[in-house]
């Protein structure tokens, strides 16, 4: 947590802080800063160093050296681009991720702890599911986000039987299971979506407006083609 959010985060802060570097140790830091993290082909090819020195010692590091394809591929590069130039909105998406995991974590652990489980669970009600918040909040993690629902999280309801007991708790499920579907399967995954499909058509109003001043506008005057035809 600390090397993946703190520290970043007040590096920026620092450089953000820096408006003129006006001593050594600030000049050092900012050309380091600007270099390593606005220069991404430079940054990069120091992560590919990095990796082709670490596959001499052992080889799987070679094989992280194929996303070189991201600095010569424009449109892989775009796909980059669609994620980073939207990485605070997926931050917030992201955290709203963890804010609802927990909350179905905690009403899941109230009220259907029984029905936890586990791939190759027993019988034995010690040995089902989860059996604390934090169990439960990696748990959904890790079966109940990926596939959108609570199937592979919660046991099924058998409402077969003429047992009030059994049948309010499967109402329960019902809106239990559902809600997070709509919520986690459907909204969330689609919002998601959405700004990355809006990262690619900002992509490509920008590509178009360069092409068109390229094609159009005069790099010295300004004046466009058919101000200069005109003339």
């Amino acid at each position: 947590m600390i090397l993946g959010v703190n520290l970043p985060w007040t590096l920026s802060c620092v450089r953000n802080y820096i408006v003129v570097p006006d001593t050594p140790q600030t000049r050092i830091f900012c050309i380091v800063y600007d270099t390593l993290v606005s220069k991404p082909f430079f940054r990069n090819h120091v992560l590919l160093m990095v990796f082709s020195i670490n596959g001499f010692i052992n080889n799987y590091w070679f094989t992280l050296m194929l996303m070189d394809i991201m600095n010569n591929s424009k449109v892989l590069g775009d796909v980059s681009r669609s994620v980073t130039d939207n990485i605070v909105a997926l931050g917030w998406v992201f955290y709203l991720f963890i804010v609802t995991v927990v909350i179905y974590a905690q009403f899941g652990l109230e009220f259907f702890e029984d029905y936890f489980l586990y791939d190759g669970d027993t019988d034995d009600a010690d040995e089902r599911g989860c059996h604390s918040v934090v169990s439960c909040i990696f748990l959904i993690f890790y079966h109940g986000v990926p596939e959108g629902s609570l199937t592979e999280v919660l046991d099924v309801v058998d409402n077969r039987r003429n047992n009030d007991e059994v049948n309010n708790t499967y109402l329960q499920r019902v809106l239990f299971d559902l809600s997070f579907f709509i919520w986690v399967g459907v909204l969330l995954f689609n919002i998601i979506t959405g700004l990355m499909v809006d990262g690619f058509g900002a992509l490509r109003e920008e590509d178009n407006i360069r092409n068109n001043i390229m094609e159009n506008e005069c790099f010295v005057c300004g004046f466009t083609r058919t101000s200069c035809e005109f003339l």
